[in-house]
């Protein structure tokens, strides 16, 4: 792997490799796959996918394109961007970034950025899975920014900023996990001056929350 970069450095750092994410799979214990990113060959997100079959000791790219990093394009994905035809740069990367490989099937790989990507075929193709726009696909929807993919006795669970998703039909859909549980992420916090009645507070991605006697408002 190229020059790798410890923490979580600024998205406007110096072009280099930041980070990286390793999966295995009982499929194929030998095998080690690799997820990097960074700013590489011009591009901003995406460096490659990567699979040793002798542990570790050499590798080879698998995803997406046909060298490390690079300017996005039809046929150079960036599958850590935000839209799903993965053409463009960036991404958050720097902040959120996931691997799994299906411990049954060593063919099924599947990445976390903001999206989630689907690969049945060993990564030769990457496909947009989970889009975090809800209305394009409700059925496949799972929330922005996921920082961990498991699969669990079957079941593959993805673990998000916006909460925990499972899915147990073979990532036909996925079910919210999380009910009963209510978390909000306050950046700041504080109560009116004169009336202390009225209550704001700034969330972190969540907006502004607001209460004014009995009134919520967000």
């Amino acid at each position: 792997f190229l020059p790798f970069t410890e923490g979580y450095p600024s998205p406007t750092s110096i072009e280099e490799q930041k980070r990286t994410s390793i999966a295995v799979s009982l499929d194929e214990p030998d095998a080690v796959w690799a997820l990097a990113v960074g700013k590489v060959g011009g591009g901003d997100g995406l460096v490659g996918i990567y699979k040793s079959s002798d542990t570790g000791k050499s590798w080879e790219r698998k995803c997406c394109g046909d060298s490390d990093g690079g300017v996005p394009s039809v046929t150079n994905k960036n599958i850590m961007e935000w839209d799903c035809d993965g053409e463009n740069p960036g991404g958050q990367y720097y902040y959120d970034l996931a691997l799994g490989v299906n411990p049954n099937n060593r063919e099924e790989i599947l990445t976390g950025g903001i999206n989630l990507w689907l690969s049945r075929d060993g990564g030769a193709s990457m496909k947009c899975h989970s889009d975090f726009i809800y209305r394009r696909n409700p059925e496949t929807y799972v929330h922005a920014d996921i920082h961990d993919i498991h699969y669990v006795n079957g079941n593959l669970w993805v673990a998000s900023d916006g909460g925990i998703y499972m899915s147990n039909d073979n990532l036909e859909s996925f079910q919210k996990k999380m009910h009963g549980l209510h978390g909000t992420d306050f950046r700041g916090f504080d109560v009116g001056f004169f009336n202390d009645q009225i209550m704001v507070g700034g969330t972190y991605h969540n907006g502004t929350m607001l209460q004014e006697n009995n009134i919520y408002e967000n």
